[in-house]
């Protein structure tokens, strides 16, 4: 998947505009990153790439960058 397209999908299930989402965005930028947003963002990395998230893990998510950052540790890299 390409980076562009899961930063689309990432903020929608944020429920924002794209233009929103930045690497540096961070749960206290983006008021849709919320408890919904969060069940949001489980959900659309299990359907996705069919990744289940520890509590841990999903704690230690503060910016789209850590996101990035999981995915990547887990295998998953996104194209430019």
């Amino acid at each position: 998947m390409k980076q562009e397209e899961f930063l689309v999908k990432l903020a929608q299930a944020f429920s924002t505009q794209r233009a929103q989402i930045a690497l540096n965005s961070t749960p206290g930028s983006l008021p849709g990153w919320d408890s919904l947003g969060s069940i949001n963002l489980i959900t659309l990395i299990q359907d996705e790439f069919d990744l289940k998230l520890s509590m841990d893990e999903l704690a230690g998510l503060n910016s789209v960058a850590d996101i990035v950052n999981m995915l990547k540790a887990k295998g998953i890299e996104l194209s430019a």
